[in-house]
């Protein structure tokens, strides 16, 4: 659950192989080359149990998307060594979610303002971009579309805008 320790299982078998620790309330992973990425978030927001108006699903989401939204708090990124469980490093600062993506070398993330490129051997901040527009306010049914090809990344933040940015760099490409 949203609350446990990120596991690894066995496939065959569905048995734990190894929980990574500080993994508790992880709202994103990526694993990629040996290296298990987590976002997880310190204080977690506790949410009134919900209860469906019954007057139809779009009705229930557009409530829901009002009071649930992103906090804007700061969460921490992990990296762990797959295998051995052994934490590797960790950043910590604002980060939208569902915007973390993987290239060759770096790690980035929207912060609610601008791309952020980390080292992925490190955890080192390399760059920042310009400021990026985003929506207003990110519902939990939303997050923004961060996608890293070969040295782009294409990024919209919900506000209609499509933006190529250079994944070496950080410089704004194009709009």
């Amino acid at each position: 659950g949203l609350e446990a320790q990120v596991t690894a299982l066995d496939a065959a078998t569905g048995k734990t192989v190894r929980t990574y620790a500080g993994t508790k309330n992880t709202e994103c992973i990526l694993v990629d080359n040996g290296t298990v990425y987590a976002v997880t978030n310190p204080a977690p927001t506790k949410l009134e149990p919900f209860i469906p108006d019954r007057t139809g699903t779009w009705n229930d989401t557009k409530r829901l998307g009002k009071v649930r939204g992103w906090d804007e708090k700061p969460r921490t990124i992990r990296a762990f060594d797959a295998k051995s469980g052994a934490e590797r490093w960790r950043y910590v600062g604002k980060i939208t979610p569902m915007s973390m993506s993987l290239g060759p070398q770096k790690a980035y993330f929207h912060n609610g303002g601008r791309i952020v490129a980390l080292d992925r051997a490190t955890g080192k901040k390399l760059w920042e971009s310009e400021p990026v527009s985003r929506r207003k306010y990110i519902s939990r049914a939303f997050g923004p579309n961060l996608i890293v090809y070969k040295d782009t990344i294409l990024f919209t933040g919900g506000d209609r805008k499509l933006r190529g940015v250079d994944a070496i760099t950080g410089k704004i490409l194009w709009t």
